[in-house]
C-alpha cells in the first residue's frame, strides 16, 4: 500500500476557450491510503472549520466536495502531503 501512487490531471474547457486545469497526486495506494486521507480530512473540515466552508453553516444538501468543502479541504489535503493544484487560463 505504501509503494503505490496516483496522479490525476483534469482539464475543463469553456466554449470561449478558457480552461481550468487540475492536478491531484499522492504517494500510497489510491484505493486505500488516499481514500482514507480524503475521508478523514473531509470529516475534520466539517468538524473543525465549518464557519470557513463555502456558505458556512447555512449551506446544506447534497454537495460535491468542491462546492461543500472547497479550499478548506484542498488546504487540509496539501498539509497532509497531497498535491492539489488548480490553474485557470484565458482562451485565445
Amino acid at each position: 500500500m505504501n509503494e503505490g501512487w496516483f496522479s490525476c490531471e483534469l482539464v475543463g474547457t469553456a466554449t470561449d476557450g478558457r480552461q481550468v486545469r487540475g492536478l491531484i497526486r499522492d504517494q500510497g495506494d489510491p484505493g486505500n491510503r488516499a481514500t482514507v486521507k480524503f475521508v478523514c480530512e473531509s470529516a475534520l473540515s466539517l468538524a473543525l472549520q465549518i464557519d470557513e466552508l463555502p456558505g458556512g453553516q447555512t449551506r446544506g444538501g447534497i454537495l460535491t466536495p468542491a462546492t461543500g468543502l472547497g479550499e478548506v479541504l484542498a488546504e487540509r489535503l496539501r498539509r497532509a502531503g497531497m498535491t492539489v493544484n488548480v490553474t485557470l487560463s484565458h482562451g485565445g
